[in-house]
């Protein structure tokens, strides 16, 4: 056995290969799995049961999903909003409005989340060069909801997953793919990446994607009605994990 001290000065016995497999400075999260949820409303609480404290929201529009979340995540510290804010080329959706309105979105988001004021952090620029600002493993919670083309979706995942800690979870809304949207909004066209090519997969198609290349497990809450939320979990070592949270199975029942 090994006597093994963390950063936060806390410590406990464990078995020396445990210990060898931890990385140092890393916070663990467990526990492993995650619970089927009914909808997005249910996040906050899920958060919450886990002890999770950082998180970030990529697409933020008004701010009324992020002010849901916070108001059921009470262990949440900090919580960064990521967005341009500004309307974007070959993007044919509707939530693409010109600058005047964006500007109008961004000042109606300082207002709704301004209770959460000691929490936020605002990021208004691309989302890969917000992740940037990042650093890898410091972030409990991410949920993806900006471009919804296959090309702009992925990009975003694989640019936030490294961001979460071994157990976060990496969610988002609108597991939709390119038909399925045709047939709700004939005029929008979520096939359009930003360099002008086109792919049919949409969201569905960059999470399916990098959920089977990564052998994780989707979730998916149906109750959302047809723009569901999807998430999934990073993969952790329990034998790594300080303070295993509730695992939830009754959020959202």
């Amino acid at each position: 056995m090994l006597f093994n001290r963390f950063p936060d000065g806390s410590s406990h016995l464990v078995p020396v290969s445990a210990a060898e497999a931890c990385e140092p400075g890393v916070l663990y999260r467990g526990p492993e799995g995650l619970p089927a949820l009914r909808t997005r409303d249910h996040l906050g609480s899920l958060l919450q049961r886990r002890n999770f404290t950082d998180g970030a929201e990529v697409g933020v529009q008004r701010g009324h999903n992020a002010k849901k979340l916070l108001q059921n995540w009470e262990s949440c510290k900090s919580f960064k909003l990521i967005d341009l804010w500004a309307h974007q080329k070959n993007y044919k959706e509707a939530a693409n409005v010109d600058d005047a309105a964006q500007e109008g979105r961004y000042k109606q988001t300082k207002r709704v989340l301004e209770p959460f004021k000691d929490k936020a952090e605002f990021y208004r620029m691309l989302s890969v060069e917000a992740a940037q600002k990042i650093p890898d493993k410091s972030l409990d919670f991410v949920y993806v909801d900006a471009r919804h083309d296959y090309c702009g979706a992925m990009e975003d995942i694989r640019a936030y997953y490294p961001k979460l800690r071994p157990g976060g979870i990496l969610a988002g809304h609108d597991y939709l793919d390119v038909g399925e949207i045709k047939k709700m909004h004939p005029e929008e066209d979520w096939s359009v990446c930003l360099d002008g090519t086109s792919h049919p997969g949409s969201v569905k198609g960059a999470v399916e994607e990098f959920a089977q290349e990564r052998g994780l497990v989707i979730s998916v809450m149906y109750a959302d009605g047809p723009y569901a939320s999807w998430m999934l979990q990073k993969p952790t070592k329990m034998e790594c994990v300080r303070q295993v949270g509730e695992f939830g199975s009754q959020v959202g029942k």
